[in-house]
């Protein structure tokens, strides 16, 4: 399968992790209210220290492996087929939940993977938590999330997919706005980072997106097939 820019999206991934860590949101909160000195108040957490935990390692989550490393963190891989020749530290689904300050999302939104990040998964992590969500909206269970945001368990959410997007984007298609009370109250945590589903959207990426579906056009017109056909 052709991938058009693994970076992108491990990349991004860090970037929320980054904005989360150093409780960037609550600061801006701060400033945009004119108190200058109550912005100064948010400590944050070297990446260096923490223990990050990537869920899935195929090629995107490999690329948020090597970035997260190289901030000196200990990392943490799961993935029912672990990446061979690699040198993630692979532990169980459970022991990556309960010793992860940072958990990463990197798999498919398959039926099976509905809801992994749930309210059980939620009571064994540690307190301060932080999640981060570039893959598929159905990975969490956002009620059991936000439940764990208004606690304070959950330091910090990056979300890039959201669980309820495709419903959310007919009702604004529909109505004018997405008329999601999750969403709104989302919005208003400045230790949530919602995004509409952009973490891949580089120049890099964008270009490789164009060049191999040109290739496999020409593929099918000059000799019938394509590099990159479906064929089941």
């Amino acid at each position: 399968m052709p991938a058009y820019s693994p970076e992108a999206i491990a990349e991004f991934a860090v970037t929320l992790t980054m904005h989360l860590v150093r409780n960037l949101g609550q600061v801006e909160e701060h400033l945009r209210n004119n108190d200058y000195n109550g912005a100064m108040h948010y400590i944050g957490r070297n990446v260096a220290d923490c223990t990050v935990g990537v869920i899935g390692t195929g090629r995107i989550g490999r690329a948020a492996v090597k970035i997260f490393k190289g901030f000196g963190a200990k990392v943490l891989g799961y993935d029912p087929y672990p990446a061979k020749n690699s040198d993630i530290d692979y532990v169980d689904l459970d022991t990556l939940i309960r010793e992860a300050d940072i958990i990463d999302l990197h798999v498919p939104g398959l039926p099976a993977n509905t809801h992994m990040i749930n309210a059980a998964a939620f009571t064994k992590m540690k307190d301060h938590v932080i999640i981060v969500n570039t893959a598929r909206g159905n990975l969490i269970d956002t009620q059991a999330l936000l439940d764990n945001l208004r606690s304070g368990k959950v330091a910090g959410a990056g979300i890039d997919t959201f669980e309820y997007e495709e419903q959310d984007l007919l009702n604004l298609e529909q109505h004018g706005n997405f008329n999601d009370p999750a969403w709104d109250e989302m919005m208003q945590m400045p230790n949530v980072v919602l995004s509409p589903h952009i973490a891949y959207y580089t120049e890099t990426a964008v270009r490789n997106m164009v060049e191999i579906s040109l290739a496999n056009l020409m593929g099918f017109l000059e000799k019938g097939v394509a590099e990159n056909e479906v064929t089941q």
